[in-house]
């Protein structure tokens, strides 16, 4: 998956979360909408449990803080490296198999 389909990807996530905590018609650009999830500790964690499902990906604990305080397009570089090791992990796997 390229970044920029993650980022697009990312964005519903955010969209979704956001809408309920702004009022309608509020035009923030992607990086606000981003930071204003992180300044609550509750769509933070919608955040990255939406993340993790989407991508079908999952961040140990160390990695949140990189993850989530790095901005927008860390967090996308993020997801695409889970995604590349994803890959490569199976595809080792599939080697193994007869």
């Amino acid at each position: 998956m390229q970044e920029n389909e993650i980022k697009k990807t990312l964005m519903g996530i955010v969209d979704n979360i956001v809408q309920y905590i702004l009022p309608p018609g509020d035009e923030l650009s992607p990086t606000e909408k981003f930071n204003i999830i992180l300044s609550e500790s509750l769509q933070t964690l919608a955040l990255v449990t939406s993340i993790e499902d989407e991508f079908n990906i999952q961040f140990e604990d160390d990695e949140m803080d990189a993850l989530l305080f790095g901005g927008l397009d860390s967090t996308v570089q993020k997801i695409s490296q889970q995604l590349t090791v994803k890959s490569h992990d199976q595809d080792q796997i599939a080697e193994k198999i007869p």
